[in-house]
């Protein structure tokens, strides 16, 4: 396995399109570099240190950012609120690697289970 990763392998392992990629490269937000024939490359590393905002990551994982900052709170994401007033919550991309885009379903089970199924007395 290469460190060095090309957009659509980056865009693959997010679950995003690749023109996305490109524009998360280009505003900075994911650091990547140019070959001499023009290609993007992004790091693994590189990859591993970019963040996601909580509705980014619901939107790659398909739940709602309400539920991404509950887990953060339960502790079942790495997650670290942003600097500033504010104080978003903010999830590693490592972290989106580790979830795999679209599997909400295998997050709870790999790191608890999270409410009991049926009605509630």
């Amino acid at each position: 396995m290469t460190d060095v990763l090309t957009l659509n392998e980056v865009a693959g392992a997010l679950g995003i399109h690749h023109r996305t990629a490109l524009r998360w490269v280009q505003a900075g937000r994911l650091q990547g570099y140019k070959t001499p024939g023009g290609h993007w490359r992004v790091t693994r590393a590189a990859l591993a240190q970019a963040d996601l905002s909580a509705a980014e990551f619901a939107a790659l994982v398909g739940v709602h950012k309400l539920t991404v900052r509950r887990w953060c709170e339960a502790g079942k994401l790495v997650c670290h609120k942003s600097a500033g007033d504010r104080g978003h919550w903010r999830i590693p991309m490592s972290e989106v690697l580790v979830v795999g885009a679209r599997s909400a379903s295998t997050l709870v089970a790999a790191r608890g289970a999270g409410r009991p199924k049926g009605g509630s007395k």
